[in-house]
């Protein structure tokens, strides 16, 4: 009689069949969820900056001084205004707005310098890339191209909306 018990190699084989699928298992979730992870991560940025880009642009609309235009060329949007509260700069600035393709870009110059859309080179920076940007200015009615100092300014960034009252942040610095 043979006291030798061992596992046969197809035993061997079974088990070892069986730990490769367990951990090959465990890996696929373990990527999967740091895919999920990611993902996660990157909406969160996403809304941040969305967040932040409102808040920076209803302030500053808050601080209009003097002058403000919104214009259409194309399927450009331009939106040009004096404000008091700056970014870059301290007292009143001039800050430029331009939506194009699916991006919102800033430019801000101390005041006076050029025209109101105008932006020294280089200055322009990408603020936001957005799905859907619509802007008006109201003043007994709410109009897509404006010019002069409106009441308010409405705007719907990415399906959020925004109404900025016009004249509530004048502040110099």
């Amino acid at each position: 009689m043979n006291q030798n018990r061992g596992f046969t190699l197809v035993e061997v084989l079974v088990v070892l069949v069986l730990v490769g699928l367990v951990l090959s298992t465990a890996v696929f979730v373990l990527w999967h969820s740091s895919e999920t992870g990611l993902w996660g991560v990157a909406q969160a940025e996403k809304t941040k900056d969305l967040a932040q880009t409102v808040w920076f642009l209803q302030n500053q609309l808050e601080g209009i001084y003097q002058k403000f235009a919104l214009r259409r060329q194309g399927s450009q949007i331009l939106i040009g205004f004096l404000t008091t509260c700056g970014e870059k700069y301290p007292g009143i600035v001039q800050v430029r707005y331009r939506v194009e393709g699916g991006r919102i870009y800033y430019c801000e110059s101390p005041y006076p310098h050029g025209k109101l859309f105008s932006c020294p080179e280089g200055d322009e920076r990408l603020l936001l890339e957005v799905s859907n940007f619509e802007v008006e200015a109201y003043n007994n009615s709410w109009q897509t191209n404006f010019t002069g100092v409106p009441q308010k300014v409405r705007l719907l960034i990415n399906g959020l909306p925004v109404v900025a009252q016009v004249g509530t942040r004048l502040s110099l610095r």
